[in-house]
């Protein structure tokens, strides 16, 4: 990790691709310590955020995997620079997330309709008049 983040301070935007693929290819391999996660916070502070710039979505991708701030600085620091091509990736996660979440709530809701109304239905037979 750290001799891929040290490249790509040293190489042109092309190679330096490469290179953070690999990088985050290997985050997924991460173990339970985040030793891959405190590689990637100790050196990628010179690593330029032009580089980071195509990679958003998928840091972001990291980000819902890993919990901290690593991941959460380097998309900041990138998101200083270039604003707008930050903001849109970001702002479809959201809109992905937000759906999703209203049609789990709406799944639940339904869920629970569906359950009450099986147990009124079965209570009916049960009154004596």
């Amino acid at each position: 990790m750290a001799c891929f983040l040290h490249a790509c301070r040293h190489q042109n935007e092309a190679k330096a691709r490469k290179y953070i693929a690999k990088i985050l290819w290997l985050l997924s391999y991460d173990d339970d310590k985040n030793s891959l996660i405190e590689a990637l916070d100790k050196y990628a502070v010179g690593v330029p955020p032009i580089l980071w710039l195509p990679w958003t979505p998928q840091l972001l991708n990291c980000l819902m995997q890993h919990e901290g701030n690593v991941i959460l600085n380097l998309l900041c620091q990138v998101g200083r620079m270039f604003p707008q091509a930050v903001y849109f990736p970001v702002r479809i996660l959201y809109l992905a997330l937000r759906t999703a979440s209203a049609r789990e709530t709406n799944t639940v809701q339904q869920q629970q309709a569906s359950q009450e109304s099986q147990g009124g239905d079965s209570n009916q037979g049960n009154h004596f008049y």
